[in-house]
């Protein structure tokens, strides 16, 4: 409420209620409201020597227990203009090399707030943006071009920036080292619990999880094991599952260049073509349900109005079956056989008990 107390009064109104009619009236107050209330404080390599123990000692790690040709994927969660992003970029590059960085680096950096998004695209920053780093680096990763600094175009095509809402968005999946720095601050716990669980899902076994000086995981130890709690780095826990999202039963989540879904369908692996924003090809994503030995209690025992067999009760919500183009004729004809001979059985007890 600070933050909207803050605009209130640089437009000159003090009560809540008069504040509510001038944005009913004035459609872009919203998106000044919303980048008043969206901090994004950031900076190349903020808080150092959190950063200094992920390069030499986290990177190190990950990079050792992954194959010389194994594909490397980080997730910046809520990048703002991209600074911990291109931060992320210089770690790697400067541990595997800028040949292999380019081959089997992929960095997701998302955020929600679609202005810094396209700041951060363009990788173009003022001088003091870039005092935080050493001149060494600066003059390795950036071009000096009118006055600005703009990070190194054959690096910047592994840096992909698209937005994701942390909370109602699906995760990405597959990742090694997740970065998630002072964001998990501002929701309630039970968001930030319903976040970490995305986390959790997100990450690969053994995955890495870096958060910020000012955020805790006290009420999840048990999905998380600190590798560093000083400076809040963290390792996916083993044999702990169940913690895929519970977002809408099938989500597809298309962030400027890679296509990812969360869906659950009768606990089968589920695999659909996506065509990218970026290229003409398809692709392929798969998503294995956690719950994929488990079968909903109830089967499919009504038709909806689509012609689809849906079920009532699910371990993480309602479950939609045979919605897949492939078997949807021959469920929808199953589920009708079945309803079809429960209505004679019922049909013939009835008649046999009025005789």
């Amino acid at each position: 409420m600070r933050r909207v107390r803050h605009r209130m009064s640089q437009i000159g109104i003090e009560d809540y209620g008069d504040y509510i009619d001038h944005l009913q009236v004035n459609a872009e107050e919203f998106n000044i409201l919303f980048n008043t209330i969206l901090i994004n404080v950031t900076a190349f390599f903020r808080a150092p020597e959190a950063w200094a123990y992920l390069r030499e000692e986290v990177i190190p790690t990950i990079l050792a227990e992954r194959g010389p040709d194994d594909p490397i994927r980080v997730w910046s969660a809520g990048c703002a203009s991209g600074e911990e992003a291109y931060s992320l970029a210089i770690a790697l590059a400067e541990a595997v090399g800028p040949e292999r960085f380019r081959q089997q680096v992929k960095i997701y950096a998302t955020d929600v707030d679609d202005e810094a998004l396209t700041h951060a695209r363009h990788a173009s920053y003022a001088e003091q943006d870039v005092q935080s780093l050493p001149p060494e680096l600066t003059a390795k990763y950036f071009e000096h071009q009118n006055g600005r600094y703009s990070f190194r175009k054959d690096l910047r095509r592994s840096v992909i920036f698209g937005r994701n809402d942390l909370v109602q968005d699906a995760p990405i999946s597959r990742i090694d080292l997740l970065v998630c720095r002072n964001a998990l601050m501002y929701f309630n716990q039970e968001t930030q619990a319903k976040i970490l669980g995305r986390f959790h899902f997100a990450l690969v076994p053994k995955g890495v999880l870096f958060l910020g000086k000012a955020e805790m995981l006290l009420s999840h130890s048990r999905i998380f094991d600190p590798i560093d709690l000083k400076r809040r780095i963290f390792r996916k826990a083993a044999g702990i599952t169940g913690h895929q999202p519970t977002s809408s039963p099938t989500r597809w989540c298309t962030i400027a260049g890679w296509t990812s879904m969360a869906s659950t369908s009768c606990g089968n692996t589920l695999s659909r073509r996506a065509r990218s924003p970026r290229s003409s090809s398809p692709r392929t994503t798969s998503w294995r349900s956690s719950t994929s030995r488990r079968r909903p209690r109830s089967a499919c025992r009504r038709r909806t109005s689509a012609g689809r067999c849906a079920t009532s009760t699910s371990p993480t919500g309602r479950w939609s079956c045979a919605d897949m183009s492939s078997r949807r004729g021959s469920s929808a004809s199953r589920c009708a056989s079945r309803t079809s001979s429960g209505r004679a059985g019922r049909a013939s007890r009835s008649g046999s008990r009025s005789t």
